[in-house]
């Protein structure tokens, strides 16, 4: 069976379609119209479900497994969803898409081999349920852990644990709940989770150095009553085509310049007073605030302290502040 489906891999990098049957994934360029002539978000976001569906379905391997379609339609509509509702730049999701298959091949295979190790039959019906499980399990089990000790946390008030965390911490849990509640189901919340944790990553740049504050921003996006722009981030996202105007603020994507940018900025002016141009080959220079070229304050905070606060709910709680004065956990 493993060679059968190494066999697979291959024949999906030989024996692709032939030019005429498939087209080329679009490009940000190509997918968004004209100033002026900007598609619906429901169309737009319909356009990248079909084009990540595709994706899956003529140039992955996976596809030759059973339920692969299933599986294939499922993940395209939550990552077209996010990038809809969230403002996740399109590459990125087309990225971290990409992403998601090759980690979920991977694990395809260890499943397989482990199967032939304990010298059982490979159980190819339910292998890429049970890839996704093991993929969910080993990526997001730092993000398990800090969630569960951030629900238990009193000073955050954010309720009771979910059933599902709870049972996420033991792999006989795990498989208590996917039988109560079903395999599909149990296998969308699982690729939710780790589709919200991909695209974060894959917009965080720098922040990544940061892996608690990554998973308080998943928390937030899987936690979150609102998947409408103009719910999150305000009047800019009522005018799809201000945002896309060229020179108009938040160009990037509204995730990336409203809540990705902030964070970073926060820690560069710890340490830095602006950025120059090197005359000599053009690269950026940052400048450090005056005086801590000889030293830095003790008071100045880089990327582990503000790791160390996220790590931390009780400090957590009392450290975000609102404009208005009033703790984030006070509302």
């Amino acid at each position: 069976v493993i060679l059968m489906f190494v066999g697979t891999a291959l024949a999906s990098c030989i024996m692709r379609p032939a030019k005429a049957e498939y087209s080329k994934p679009l490009r940000e360029e190509e997918t968004t119209p004209p100033f002026g002539e900007q598609l619906s978000a429901e169309d737009d976001s319909e356009c990248l479900q079909d084009e990540l569906q595709q994706t899956w379905l003529q140039s992955s391997c996976l596809r030759a497994l059973p339920e692969a379609d299933g599986f294939a339609h499922s993940t395209a509509s939550i990552f077209a969803g996010l990038q809809a509702g969230f403002d996740f730049q399109k590459d990125n999701a087309r990225n971290q898409y990409e992403h998601l298959l090759s980690l979920w091949r991977s694990h395809c295979s260890t499943v397989a081999d482990r199967s032939v190790q304990e010298k059982k039959p490979v159980d190819e019906e339910g292998l890429l349920t049970e890839a996704l499980g093991d993929l969910h399990a080993e990526l997001l089990e730092g993000f398990i852990a800090w969630r569960s000790k951030f629900y238990r946390c009193k000073a955050t008030a954010a309720g009771e644990e979910p059933l599902a965390m709870q049972l996420q911490e033991s792999r006989t849990g795990a498989r208590d709940l996917e039988a109560s509640r079903g395999a599909a189901e149990e296998s969308r919340r699982q690729l939710m989770e780790v589709a919200v944790y991909l695209l974060v990553w894959g917009e965080a740049g720098n922040v990544r150095f940061m892996p608690e504050v990554l998973y308080f921003l998943t928390e937030l996006v899987l936690a979150s009553e609102s998947v409408d722009p103009k719910e999150l981030y305000g009047p800019w996202a009522c005018d799809p085509s201000l945002a896309r105007e060229p020179g108009a603020p938040y160009r990037s994507s509204f995730f990336l310049c409203k809540v990705i940018r902030p964070i970073y900025n926060a820690i560069f002016d710890e340490w830095y007073d602006s950025i120059d141009v090197d005359p000599k080959d053009g690269r950026d220079v940052k400048r450090l605030r005056e005086g801590f070229d000889k030293y830095l304050p003790s008071d100045v905070a880089n990327y582990d302290d503000w790791n160390e606060l996220f790590n931390d709910p009780e400090r957590l709680a009392q450290g975000i502040v609102l404009d208005d004065g009033t703790c984030l956990f006070e509302q």
